[in-house]
Order: C-alpha cells, then sequence, then structure tokens
C-alpha cells in the first residue's frame, strides 16, 4: 500500500465531524471533483441470508488512515456503508446499516476502544469483525481474541492484505 494518496482522495470524507450524542461519525460528502467512490457509497447493499448487508463499515478516528481504506474497498467494489472515529459512532452505524464487514481500529477517540464496539457489534449483528491495530501488546492482543475476531492485521497492512481479507470476510 503506497503511503501517499491519490490526487483528490484526502478530504473526500470530509474534515469535519458530526456529534451525536456521545459520539462521532465523519459526514461523507463529495468531494470537489467526482471520485469513483461516489458510485459505492450511493449503492443499495444487497442483503446476506443472515439479514447482514454486504457493505463494510470502516472504525478509525485517524480521517487519513479512513479515507484509505474507503478508497481500497471503493476499489475493490465494496459499498461502505459508514465511517465512524468512536466506538459509539461505530456501535450506532452498525445498527443502523447492518454491515457484513467491520475494519475495526483498535484506539479510537472517546471512552471506549475498538473491542467494545466489536463487542456488542458481533454479538448483536454477528458482522465479521477485522481488528487492525499497530499494538503488538499481549494484553491487547488477548482483548481482541474475547471477540473472536474474523481476523486481526498488524500495521503497517498492505493494500494486497486487506483486499484478501476482506474478500475472505464478504463471503464468508
Amino acid at each position: 500500500m503506497s503511503s501517499t494518496l491519490p490526487a483528490g482522495a484526502a478530504g473526500f470524507l470530509g474534515g469535519s465531524p458530526i456529534a451525536t450524542s456521545e459520539s462521532v461519525i465523519w459526514k461523507i460528502r463529495p468531494a470537489a471533483e467526482p471520485h469513483p467512490a461516489n458510485e459505492v457509497v450511493a449503492l443499495a447493499p444487497a442483503r446476506s441470508a443472515a439479514g447482514l448487508n454486504a457493505c463494510a463499515l470502516i472504525v478509525d478516528d485517524e480521517i487519513l488512515i479512513a479515507d484509505l481504506w474507503f478508497m481500497v474497498l471503493a476499489e475493490m467494489g465494496v459499498a461502505v456503508c459508514g465511517v465512524a472515529a468512536t466506538a459509539l459512532g461505530a456501535i450506532e452505524l452498525a445498527r443502523q446499516h447492518r454491515p457484513k464487514v467491520v475494519l475495526m481500529d483498535m484506539r479510537l477517540r472517546g471512552e471506549l476502544d475498538g473491542v467494545d464496539a466489536a463487542l456488542v457489534i458481533h454479538e448483536t449483528l454477528g458482522s465479521n469483525v477485522i481488528f487492525i491495530t499497530g499494538s503488538k501488546d499481549m494484553a491487547m492482543k488477548l482483548r481482541i481474541e474475547q471477540d473472536h475476531p474474523f481476523d486481526v492485521l498488524f500495521k503497517p497492512v498492505s493494500e494486497r492484505q486487506l483486499k484478501t481479507t476482506v474478500t475472505r470476510a464478504m463471503v464468508s
């Protein structure tokens, strides 16, 4: 995965968060120039047999990272149903959109972290949670394993690694 973003990528998700109760959800807005991902966001995702939608939720409080994951998923043809920067925002969006896959960063804004959000999302919806973390701390690994994640990717994550894991999660 390249460390530089393609032209027009920065700011695609918007720079201002929307505050809802105790959570922050990044507002998806069109870029100044048309971006191929605009078409993906507008798609109505198909429902799986389990009642989950064939879409992905991105949970990361670093907007440039979230923007990059958004573009990778768009390139794959995976609809992104939302982007959250907090655990509470992730839970809210997951309940609303019922995503098949959740890309979950560990460290998020607010009091709750990615494991807290993933436990609720996985327990209530059964979404496939893919953790993305830079921490190899044993305590963190043990917390992640509480959720029985679909997979855990350690940063830096290559584009190929992300695509392979998301593809497996979408068909499982």
